[in-house]
């Protein structure tokens, strides 16, 4: 992390953290928003991260702030939990939003000149994580942007990721697409391997297996069939990690939608089964990530 600013001290709840390459200033600080310049391969972007209060009267606040911040001609972001729908269609349970907090919303949007970003995932980002029907839906989190914006960053868009330990769901923004690599991977050695039973039985299977060369030459041919060996294993055990996390997001996704429609107990079941083990495979990432950052730390 190369920086980091936060508006606790103004009674907010945000944190905003950037990494190496980015040149970040602060613009405005509230103790609802915060709004900065960032700029990345030397384009400016200026980014409002919101977290609205409860209250109407405070998001009233809010939206005359954030309106009276407005820069002409600058590519400006809107993101966050804004605590608020643009209709009643973005709800499912509970009862109906008071239809003049949701005006007062809209008429922030259309006032300065916002559009709503494209997004793909579930369309209600948050959940009150209870059961049955009890549970409760909205669509409390978005991303609005300029014309400016858009024009910048035209392939941009916001995905909803899975909520898995927050009631909220984690947005991901990508402004450009990805570019591909090709090639063959390196092979890594992964930390979250030596915490699978099998794994020191693995290797010593491996290590054990007779090869007629002597000294250096059968080290150097023993660690290439560990190599070997040890990539069959970890798709056979482990699988591919990404892959796995992001199947059972997928499954994740499906079942709330599905849950979004109407309570069914083998939904439910399925859902908490798929959150486990997505829990389980999120700590083996984890692990991997921490290795990760500090082969990187180490390599500095």
């Amino acid at each position: 992390m190369a920086g980091g600013v936060s508006n606790e001290e103004v009674g907010g709840k945000l944190w905003i953290m950037w990494s190496q390459g980015v040149l970040v200033s602060v613009v405005q600080s509230t103790n609802q928003f915060i709004t900065v310049n960032m700029t990345v391969n030397n384009r400016c972007v200026c980014i409002s991260f919101v977290y609205a209060k409860c209250l109407q009267m405070d998001r009233r606040e809010l939206w005359n702030s954030l309106s009276s911040g407005i820069v002409d001609s600058q590519p400006w972001i809107v993101v966050g939990d804004f605590n608020v729908i643009r209709n009643d269609q973005e709800r499912r349970g509970g009862r109906p939003r008071p239809f003049s907090a949701m005006e007062a919303f809209n008429k922030f949007i259309d006032t300065a000149g916002l559009s709503e970003l494209r997004f793909e995932g579930n369309q209600f980002s948050w959940c009150n994580n209870q059961q049955g029907s009890a549970r409760r839906w909205a669509r409390l989190d978005r991303t609005l942007t300029s014309v400016e914006c858009i024009t910048m960053f035209p392939e941009a868009y916001m995905q909803y990721l899975p909520r898995t330990t927050s009631d909220h769901a984690p947005i991901l923004i990508k402004l450009e697409a990805e570019s591909v690599s090709y090639g063959y991977p390196a092979f890594k050695f992964h930390q979250t391997w030596v915490t699978h039973d099998s794994f020191l039985d693995c290797v010593a299977n491996a290590w054990e297996d007779g090869i007629a060369d002597h000294g250096m030459a059968r080290l150097a041919r023993k660690l290439k069939k560990l190599k070997q060996i040890l990539q069959i294993w970890n798709r056979e055990v482990f699988g591919n990690t990404g892959q796995n996390i992001q199947h059972l997001e997928d499954r994740l996704s499906r079942l709330e939608i599905k849950l979004q429609e109407g309570n069914n107990d083998e939904d439910e079941q399925d859902y908490l089964v798929a959150k486990s083990e997505l829990d389980l495979w999120q700590d083996r990432e984890e692990i991997r990530l921490q290795q990760q950052a500090k082969q990187t730390w180490l390599k500095k």
